[in-house]
């Protein structure tokens, strides 16, 4: 037995999808929701079998504690302003498509997503999701992520 035994293997996909987030935006809207456009690129691991990409998600978990209630103006003007932006990404939005064996394809998403509760602060714990032709489901979780401290250094501006 020589060294190489000794070096752990990379760890498998679970299953013939492999999904790894490429970029992220989030934006506060009207102080009760974020807007969240993430970028997938999803991989066809599989040597011989062509998966076909039908559905796309992002789910967000809001805490434990109780979330805003929006009134229906607010969830017409959040729906119609997460549409707009997810037309603004045109042809790099991700869409159905049939994904050959070891090719990959990226894209954007843009969804909702609830402001963690009961700290109002950070970002919730969401779920990436794409479910295939035949209903599997691959899911790619995105942690939460805590609010940041920025330390900025006092600089004195000198009199004249």
């Amino acid at each position: 037995m020589g060294l190489a035994a000794l070096i752990p293997s990379p760890p498998q996909p679970d299953g013939p999808l492999q999904m790894t987030l490429e970029e992220e935006k989030w934006d506060m809207w009207q102080g009760v929701a974020w807007i969240a456009a993430v970028k997938v690129r999803i991989t066809n691991t599989a040597t011989n079998q062509v998966i076909r990409l039908e559905r796309f998600n992002l789910e967000s978990e809001p805490g434990p504690g109780e979330r805003p209630k929006l009134t229906q103006d607010q969830v017409n003007a959040l729906f119609h302003e997460v549409m707009k932006r997810g037309d603004a990404y045109g042809s790099s939005h991700l869409r159905r498509v049939d994904l050959q064996p070891d090719d990959s394809t990226s894209g954007w998403l843009v969804r909702e997503a609830y402001l963690p509760f009961p700290a109002r602060a950070g970002r919730p714990r969401c779920t990436f999701a794409v479910t295939d032709g035949v209903g599997d489901t691959y899911e790619l979780e995105i942690p939460a992520r805590e609010p940041q401290v920025r330390r900025i250094e006092a600089r004195w501006i000198m009199g004249r």
